[in-house]
């Protein structure tokens, strides 16, 4: 059986294993770079400038070269501790002087994720908008990546809303946005009378909604592959098997396989989805 004709469960590991196979073993090589953080969760950037995310809200600004850091922006108003707070980073590729953040916060007592959009501190002309606001079950599991893709469309992780085994069976559940990867057009506004859905859905996504991809428990990192493409995402695994899996460009609606499948075994006491 090829790589090709395996479930795709079984593929993604299929895939690593021949990458694995294929590769000569390579020394690793790691050094400090720099230090005094606090909860640091994400990082982004280009040329000389980084930009450091902590969980508990901080932005910070970091000269590659020179190690002299400063805060950029602190997000307001967030939920942290455990596995909530300031989780994702996303500059505006259209150099607008946008920005988007990943955060969890309560709303009426009820803890909700959502994607807010702010301006850049120092030429700020807007008020911060809430994109994209989710209901979450249960205090695990938010995900929290969010990224551009070359089609400048905003992708975001969202993770099956927590409890063991998916109480809720969110990630099979295509009309629900947890366990998924969503894809948003946020330069459109298709619903004006609802201030939480300031975005479009692009026509290309293969649900008719917001779901790109779905069958994810806690896809709490991912990164676009610059040469191809690919969307590669790191999914938490619940006891038995970390994932890494792989969304090749033009590509949709693929399904990881959680709850049923954990990496490529059955998640005991759930059966077939």
């Amino acid at each position: 059986m090829t790589a090709a004709s395996l479930p795709t469960a079984a593929c993604r590991f299929a895939l690593l294993s021949l990458l694995a196979t294929a590769m000569p073993a390579q020394a690793l090589n790691l050094s400090l770079f720099d230090s005094g953080f606090t909860q640091p969760v994400f990082l982004t950037g280009g040329g000389n400038k980084l930009y450091i995310v902590e969980q508990g809200g901080r932005i910070l600004i970091e000269d590659r070269t020179s190690k002299i850091r400063q805060t950029y922006f602190t997000v307001p108003d967030i939920a942290t501790g455990g596995e909530k707070g300031l989780l994702g980073l996303a500059f505006d590729p259209r150099n607008n002087g946008r920005f988007y953040v990943s955060v969890t916060t309560r709303v009426n007592g009820q803890l909700v994720s959502e994607i807010r959009r702010y301006s850049d501190p120092a030429v700020r002309t807007e008020p911060m908008q809430v994109m994209l606001r989710v209901a979450q079950p249960f205090d695990n599991h938010k995900g929290g990546w969010i990224g551009f893709g070359a089609d400048k469309q905003l992708y975001v992780a969202l993770g099956d809303g927590g409890g063991g085994n998916d109480p809720q069976n969110n990630a099979q559940n295509k009309d629900s946005l947890l366990g998924k990867i969503l894809r948003i057009d946020i330069t459109r506004d298709a619903y004006p009378a609802d201030p939480l859905r300031n975005y479009a859905i692009p026509a290309s996504n293969p649900f008719g909604n917001e779901v790109y991809a779905y069958g994810l428990r806690n896809p709490y990192r991912a990164s676009f592959d610059r040469t191809t493409g690919s969307l590669w995402i790191g999914d938490v695994g619940q006891s038995a098997f970390e994932e890494i899996d792989r969304i090749g460009a033009g590509t949709s609606g693929q399904n990881f396989g959680w709850r049923p499948l954990e990496g490529t075994i059955p998640t005991p006491g759930i059966g077939d989805p």
